[in-house]
């Protein structure tokens, strides 16, 4: 095989990596045939690089590429430290060893915007198997509502109305696949964090997480079209993602800042409750002192000491 071949491996295809839409459009452009998509996707691809060098030919850019396990990038980059850290899916697979990249952030009094971003994947995917996670089930509630919407022309129905008693293995199958696409990611994302303490580990080392994403959208490859409100248009929307690129729906980018001294004063809030979970798991006859006694306990040294110096 030549040297200017690209070598793609198993399940590598092109809506896999870049948005079929924005490839779609590509060709459209072209005398490309409509179903091109390798072709589509080389245009895309290179006007998307003659945009990129277009923006950066008049700064003065380095690039540095290194071939090193993630665990030793801190001691590579050590002296420097940059306005934006890009982690892409890697936070997948070395979770720990990357929370330690945001020591190289540069401070906010120097650039308030700096941002560490980080892209989750198959963290998401292996969520939807966690029974923990999944016993809540808050995140299926209007999903099946949708879904049901969406393919109502394809499901057993009676005066309209869909009779989930009478779906077969098939039926079945396609309204799990819809409740997956229509379900409410963020409150998926919200239960994943509150068991993998992502918030939690990121903030120890001096991250907050955005309230919004400013830099990248939250989740670039969910459908936006609600099956409640436009139907048809949900329809072909939803046929074309589960035709072309199905498995990306789960994408969630998250951005953090560097944490400012009012999410630090914040955070002791959150490390007591920490504490206090602990001591109910491990000690779970204890009562846990409320926090008006201590703080009546407080305002009384307090106010000792103040008359002794009167």
């Amino acid at each position: 095989m030549g040297g200017d071949a690209w070598i793609y491996t198993n399940g590598s295809l092109p809506p896999e990596s870049w948005p079929i839409s924005m490839i779609k459009s590509a060709i459209e452009k072209t005398s490309l045939p409509e179903n091109d998509l390798y072709g589509g996707t080389a245009v895309h691809v290179h006007n998307t690089l003659c945009k990129f060098c277009e923006q950066i030919r008049r700064l003065y850019v380095t690039f540095e590429i290194s071939n090193l396990d993630v665990s030793a990038l801190p001691k590579f980059i050590a002296g420097r430290d940059f306005d934006r850290i890009d982690v892409s899916n890697v936070m997948d697979y070395h979770f720990p060893d990357l929370l330690g990249l945001p020591h190289f952030l540069r401070r906010s009094h120097r650039n308030p915007h700096a941002t560490f971003i980080a892209h989750f994947d198959k963290t998401i995917h292996s969520a939807l198997a966690n029974e923990s996670i999944n016993a809540s089930q808050a995140y299926q509630m209007i999903a099946r509502i949708k879904a049901l919407c969406l393919l109502n022309e394809d499901l057993p129905t009676k005066d309209g109305v869909v009779k989930i008693e009478e779906f077969t293995h098939l039926d079945r199958l396609k309204t799990l696949f819809a409740e997956h696409a229509y379900a409410d990611g963020e409150v998926l994302f919200q239960l994943l964090d509150d068991e993998l303490s992502i918030s939690g580990y990121a903030y120890m080392r001096g991250l907050q997480m955005k309230d919004t994403n400013t830099i990248l959208p939250e989740w670039p490859s969910r459908l936006k079209t609600d099956p409640l409100e436009e139907v048809q248009e949900a329809r072909e929307e939803y046929l074309q993602m589960e035709r072309y690129h199905f498995e990306n729906v789960w994408e969630r980018y998250v951005e953090w800042r560097v944490a400012s001294a009012e999410d630090i004063e914040a955070g002791f809030d959150w490390i007591d409750e920490i504490i206090a979970d602990m001591r109910r798991s491990a000690f779970p006859g204890e009562e846990t002192p409320d926090h008006e006694s201590t703080a009546g306990s407080q305002s009384m040294v307090s106010a000792g000491e103040e008359s002794e110096d009167d």
